[in-house]
């Protein structure tokens, strides 16, 4: 490989490992990660009464230690298959 060619590599390098890290963007806390449980809906009175059996339930997603400060998770956490809600 020539000398410019291989400064040219080195530097490809360079760039795409400098993308990988260098900012807190895991460390802040996102939206998401704030939502509550909220309550069932309820139609107005001029509508039809929801259906409760047509409910989609969301699992819960089980519980994890948190990763350790300054990293990502790697993978979103399992969720639960149960109709229990322990």
């Amino acid at each position: 490989m020539s000398s410019p060619a291989r400064w040219l590599c080195l530097l490809g390098s360079c760039v795409v490992l400098a993308g990988c890290g260098g900012t807190d963007h895991c460390v802040k806390p996102k939206l998401y990660q704030q939502a509550v449980v909220g309550t069932h809906i309820e139609a107005p009175s001029d509508l039809d009464p929801l259906a409760p059996e047509r409910e989609v339930p969301v699992p819960k997603a089980s519980p994890q230690a948190p990763p350790p400060p300054g990293t990502c998770i790697d993978a979103p956490p399992t969720l639960r298959t149960g109709s229990s809600d322990s």
